[in-house]
């Protein structure tokens, strides 16, 4: 069981890889996104963080709402950012339970040297 986790954390750390760049862009443009609704919105700097983060993780509780038409608009924003982060996270993790499977099932279906499979 511990093995399969550590696997597990092993492939995401190696498919996360390819995709660091970009998640990191996406990362840095919603850190920017806060910045104008802090601007823009007369909101605190913790205000804004966290209103980008509910709305980022389309969350959203509704505490803290834009008020003039650009932050609305950067909150658009933010969500359809959030969107494309949370769907690399589901690809990166499904990518990473496909070849825990397809590894453990390989490992499964080749003979020792007895001729007996392992498992």
């Amino acid at each position: 069981m511990l093995g399969d986790l550590w696997m597990f954390l092993r492939f995401v750390a190696a498919i996360g890889y390819l995709v660091r760049h970009i998640t990191l862009g996406l990362l840095a443009s919603l850190c920017v996104l806060a910045v104008v609704l802090w601007a823009v919105e007369d909101l605190s700097v913790g205000q804004a963080m966290y209103l980008t983060a509910t709305t980022g993780l389309t969350i959203a509780y509704g505490d803290i709402t834009p008020k003039t038409s650009l932050g609305r608009l950067v909150c658009v924003v933010v969500g359809l950012i959030g969107l494309i982060l949370v769907g690399i996270m589901v690809a990166v993790a499904n990518n990473a339970v496909m070849r825990l499977v397809t590894e453990r099932s390989a490992a499964d279906h080749h003979p020792t040297r007895d001729g007996e499979p392992t498992g």
